[in-house]
């Protein structure tokens, strides 16, 4: 027994491990892997797509939360893939499965049992967190991690400063959630005190942000990207964000200033000695990744975490250097990754799994329209869809620009002033047609629609006295004056 727990902790066992992580692979990803696009997908991919089909301009036409580099991502891989579902599935397969082997290559360099990051990809590939083509919390991981495996991987100093750099910054203009973990090469270099890895990490930051300044620059969106995160700053409470920072930041800087003050200092020597090794730059990176997460403050256990799961294996492996039984180390990361990740949900939601790898891609929005699916994707810029998440799928299948910038109606992701902006637009130019789930009490949405209309717009009172119903939901103008005869 002694034996078989030493094999089992010197990965002897590794190519079982291998086989079980190719299994559980294979049964996860055929549960969606061609299934329709998920609005959270769809809701990336139009304004990214959209200058190539003349649909409008992300931010200036479709307004969300999002930082600019999902949409420059999509912009660039439409002149790869075009707009094709079956190959956004096979995108979706690649990127999954070199997120996974980035993410066992920079294991590898902790040189700890195996058998720990075959449970973080128990987690990772759980359908509590990936059961959709293409989140973008993974694709900011793909990122991320690449940026990661090239610093501890590429043979040239000055090329891996600097492409580490631009991807693990890049990373970030995919999501926010990147944003402390996207300076752990440039906070290495400065610990380590080499001026050209310094510079280089500069280069590699600079190089990032005009690449994505030149996409902005390229479309004329700079001004509304800058207004949008103005925006967020309301809707998402940056600045408690913000404020429970600054004691953390405060202690950084003087560390900091510190080491560079005392460079000599024998302390600060051995410092700078254990921090530029492999595994002090992972546990770093980790550490920089699970801030962001605690000042974020959100915890949904959904596809927002995807980047926390595997640097949370990858931080609790610092353990292994106390010296004690790993045994007893491997059942505290359990135990710690069980809490932190979810174990009871993580394991369940493999439950629920039903494989089909067969193409089972619909129209559901021509199928629900069978009149006016035609009479729609004519109607450019013309269409009101209301409410909620689903709006993006809408616009996605049809091709056409909405009819606002406020594309999305939901609270969650618009301010009041946002929502006074779309209700002066509705009195000076109402559009054609209004998809409106309200008369019926159909709609399926996550916030309470009619509170949002009896605080807001009341949409119903818009539909009921100036439109008519032309198909189930559809509503066509009746008279464009009506609109300012009505209180709504």
């Amino acid at each position: 027994m002694k034996q078989l727990v030493e094999d089992l902790f010197n990965n002897k066992f590794e190519k079982y491990f291998r086989l079980y992580g190719i299994l559980i692979f294979i049964f996860t990803i055929s549960n969606y892997i061609f299934q329709n696009l998920a609005h959270m997908t769809t809701s990336n991919i139009m304004p990214g797509i959209a200058p190539h089909l003349d649909l409008g301009l992300p931010y200036k036409d479709y307004w969300d939360v999002y930082p600019p580099g999902i949409y420059l991502f999509y912009y660039l891989t439409f002149f790869i893939i075009y707009d094709n579902i079956i190959i956004y599935s096979f995108f979706h397969l690649f990127i999954l499965i070199s997120t996974i082997y980035f993410s066992y290559k920079i294991y590898e360099k902790l040189e700890t049992p195996k058998i720990i990051y075959y449970l973080g990809l128990t987690y990772f590939l759980s359908p509590l967190y990936i059961d959709y083509l293409l989140p973008n919390d993974l694709i900011g991981l793909f990122f991320s991690f690449f940026g990661l495996y090239l610093y501890l991987y590429m043979e040239s100093t000055k090329n891996r400063v600097i492409f580490s750099n631009f991807f693990l910054i890049f990373s970030f203009f995919i999501k926010e959630t990147f944003f402390l973990s996207s300076f752990t090469v440039l906070i290495i270099s400065l610990l380590n005190g080499k001026s050209s890895d310094i510079k280089n990490s500069i280069y590699g930051i600079f190089s990032s942000v005009l690449f994505v300044f030149a996409y902005l620059q390229t479309l004329s969106i700079t001004e509304e990207v800058i207004k949008s995160y103005t925006e967020k700053y309301i809707i998402f409470n940056f600045e408690k964000i913000l404020l429970n920072s600054i004691p953390l930041l405060i202690v950084s800087l003087s560390f900091l200033i510190y080491i560079f003050l005392n460079p000599k200092k024998i302390l600060v020597k051995k410092f700078t000695n254990i921090i530029v090794q492999n595994d002090s730059i992972i546990y770093l990176y980790s550490i920089l990744m699970l801030v962001s997460f605690f000042l974020i403050g959100k915890d949904d256990g959904g596809h927002f975490d995807i980047p926390k799961i595997f640097t949370t294996v990858f931080l609790l492996n610092i353990l292994f250097k106390i010296k004690y039984p790993k045994i007893i180390i491997s059942i505290i990361i359990f135990l710690a990754t069980g809490f932190s990740l979810k174990l009871n949900h993580s394991i369940y939601s493999y439950t629920l799994i039903e494989p089909n790898i067969s193409f089972n891609i619909n129209s559901n929005i021509k199928d629900s329209l069978t009149e006016t699916y035609e009479q729609l994707s004519e109607s450019n810029g013309e269409v009101l869809y209301l409410y909620g998440w689903g709006s993006s799928d809408f616009y996605y299948e049809l091709k056409v620009k909405p009819y606002s910038k406020y594309w999305i109606l939901h609270p969650q992701i618009t301010n009041e002033n946002q929502i006074n902006d779309l209700k002066k637009n509705l009195m000076i130019e109402p559009p054609k047609y209004i998809f409106y789930c309200g008369i019926n009490d159909s709609c399926v949405v996550d916030f309470d629609y009619k509170e949002f209309e009896n605080q807001y717009i009341n949409f119903q009172n818009i539909v009921t006295s100036c439109y008519i119903e032309i198909e189930k939901n559809i509503f066509e103008l009746i008279n464009e004056e009506c609109l300012e005869n009505i209180n709504f």
